[in-house]
């Protein structure tokens, strides 16, 4: 998202219009980053690396919501905090993303049912 920040505040733009062809265009992308996801996800159950359990569009979801949300929130985020979103900020972000899910799709510790409540 860094390479094209505005893209996060477009997609919220068009999808706040919920009609027309650039909703088309968003759900088109969706789907094509959907197919490809599942076959990924697909393709790393197969070879033990995450979890069988784990939900291809949960886990797109949040992809989308891990990337997104920090260019929507930039603004507000820098004048609270005082700091930049910058490049620097940006990579720590996304190294620190990755971390969260590779512990979160390790087979060895994710649930297969739902905790009790």
């Amino acid at each position: 998202m860094s390479a094209q920040p505005a893209f996060p505040k477009l997609i919220l733009k068009v999808l706040a219009l919920n009609h027309g062809p650039g909703r088309r265009f968003i759900q088109q992308l969706l789907e094509r980053g959907r197919t490809r996801g599942a076959k990924r996800v697909a393709d790393l159950k197969s070879e033990g690396r995450i979890a069988p359990g784990v939900d291809p569009d949960t886990l797109r979801l949040i992809f989308v919501s891990l990337a997104m949300t920090p260019m929507l929130l930039k603004d507000i985020f820098e004048e609270q905090t005082g700091r930049p979103m910058d490049a620097a900020f940006l990579d720590n972000l996304a190294a620190f993303n990755g971390r969260l899910f590779s512990a979160g799709l390790v087979p060895e510790f994710h649930e297969e049912t739902e905790p009790s409540r």
